[in-house]
């Protein structure tokens, strides 16, 4: 996917590097990689069983890793499924949790060659 939701903010990867290093940024990248399909596994897990609350959780983790690495379109998204998590209907949810996948397979190119 191209576009926002597959795109990162300069500012803070340039933000990570003035605080840790490459070292840093290298860590937090590997960890955001390794981390973001069991979270959205766990997601289409909660919402396939009908379990928004566990649905909300799988995504809440995302808002803050996401977040620091500035994928600023997969935090959006990642708060936006969270917010709608108990509400909307399955179809919905379901949607939106495609795009977020389809924006992550768009970022991890991004992020391997953040990473160097």
């Amino acid at each position: 996917m191209k576009g926002p939701a597959a795109s990162l903010d300069a500012a803070r990867i340039a933000r990570l590097r003035r605080l840790g290093g490459e070292e840093l940024v290298k860590r937090l990248v590997d960890l955001f990689l390794d981390a973001v399909p069991a979270r959205l596994a766990a997601a289409r897990a909660a919402l396939a069983a009908g379990d928004r609350r566990g649905l909300a959780r799988a995504v809440h983790s995302l808002v803050s890793s996401a977040g620091n690495l500035g994928a600023t379109g997969l935090e959006r998204l990642s708060r936006e499924i969270e917010g709608r998590a108990a509400g909307d209907p399955p179809e919905s949810l379901e949607a939106l949790l495609a795009v977020m996948e389809e924006a992550f397979e768009g970022l991890r190119p991004l992020l391997r060659e953040v990473r160097g």
